[in-house]
């Protein structure tokens, strides 16, 4: 972790993995269209780390060809069945914070800082999960897959969120679980904070500022850097 004693303007969330209790939906979405298709193999849990964080369209194509698909199905018509499958979850389940993520939420918000969600997600799926949560009011912006040309691992996300807040990428902070996320988030120009679960924890997280187990960590290490002030109640899980 490099030294760093310049407090941040901004903070910036990534949604599934980090916020939201939510990439093991993710990861049986694509088993779901796969079976859809006649595919009887599944993505293993330790297989779907090679896909975690990545955009659905990226991951369509890759799956398409990790999968000899391309006789059978396109990457549009594979993306759009693990979607139908994941707006039918999300409005009938139930969805959880990720530990100490609500509270972390809470925290930068009484620091005064903007705060922005960016997320690979499409805006209806993200908008059901949020609204689920009353989530979206903890954002001051919000922005998905539908806002850009290119999902993550390409920076146009980030980019997008730190126009939006009025700062400059190398003053915000971005919060990721996913190395793809993480290089979304550098190639951006802000400093990137992993906190892996266990979809992403095989991951290369080496292009991250930092590497936490939770969010409570996270915060100390911005306090001991003085990226952050230092308020005396801390956030609980």
């Amino acid at each position: 972790m490099a030294a760093s004693t310049k407090q941040i303007k901004a903070v910036i969330f990534d949604l599934d993995g980090t916020l939201l209790r939510t990439e093991r939906i993710q990861w049986l979405g694509w088993n779901v269209a796969l079976a859809a298709v006649g595919v009887k193999k599944r993505i293993t849990r330790k297989q779907y780390a090679k896909y975690c964080g990545v955009s659905g369209e990226l991951n369509a194509k890759q799956i398409v060809k990790d999968y000899g698909l391309e006789a059978r199905v396109t990457p549009r018509a594979l993306l759009r069945a693990k979607e139908k499958f994941l707006h039918s979850n999300f409005s009938k389940q139930k969805i959880n914070w990720m530990p100490y993520a609500l509270s972390t939420l809470r925290h930068f918000r009484r620091l005064g800082l903007p705060i922005a969600l960016a997320t690979s997600g499409k805006r209806a799926e993200m908008q059901k999960k949020l609204h689920k949560l009353n989530a979206h009011l903890h954002f001051d912006t919000l922005v998905c897959r539908d806002d850009v040309s290119r999902g993550k691992p390409h920076p146009d996300i980030y980019a997008e969120a730190c126009k939006r807040l009025h700062v400059k990428p190398s003053a915000a902070i971005a919060f990721e679980d996913t190395a793809s996320g993480v290089l979304s988030a550098s190639r951006a120009g802000l400093r990137v904070i992993a906190i892996p679960t266990i979809y992403s924890s095989t991951q290369d997280f080496s292009k991250a500022w930092a590497v936490c187990r939770d969010f409570k960590q996270a915060l100390v290490r911005m306090k001991q850097m003085a990226m952050i002030k230092n308020l005396s109640n801390t956030p609980r899980r």
